[in-house]
């Protein structure tokens, strides 16, 4: 699984689109020494050849050293449609949050992050597009 380092955020951001994206599993590993998150998320590619299809593909994202998080579910609130995707490097961490409220252009600050009901830090990301298994292998 590739890496993703700070300089490709922008990149990594354009070629995913988040917005109207699920979520469809969060699974936490808390062990002493490196804790971790993956999240699964059903995406669409960005669109860079006319003739390609658009269908969606599930994502695996996989944040290493996870030093905060939070996951709060308000009521009546559809958690699994993710809204607006804000992913920054400040200060040697690496802030994710699928929920952000800061205007286009705008740069986002720890606070900001933190003001979230849906946000991660983390040391580190990588990430993978899954495929479907042969038939009788199990999934990923």
């Amino acid at each position: 699984m590739p890496t993703l380092r700070p300089h490709e955020i922008a990149g990594f951001l354009k070629r995913f689109r988040f917005r109207g994206a699920r979520l469809s599993r969060v699974a936490v590993r808390r062990t002493k020494f490196d804790p971790s998150i993956e999240l699964f998320i059903r995406v669409r590619q960005a669109i860079t050849d006319l003739g390609a299809s658009n269908a969606p593909v599930r994502l695996r994202l996989r944040l290493a050293d996870v030093r905060e998080f939070s996951i709060r579910k308000r009521p009546n609130d559809d958690r699994m449609v993710l809204r607006k995707t804000d992913l920054s490097h400040l200060h040697g961490q690496f802030y994710l949050t699928f929920e952000s409220y800061l205007d286009e252009g705008e740069s986002p600050a720890i606070h900001d992050f933190r003001a979230t009901d849906l946000y991660f830090a983390f040391s580190s990301m990588e990430w993978e597009i899954l495929t479907k298994p042969p038939a009788g292998e199990p999934s990923a």
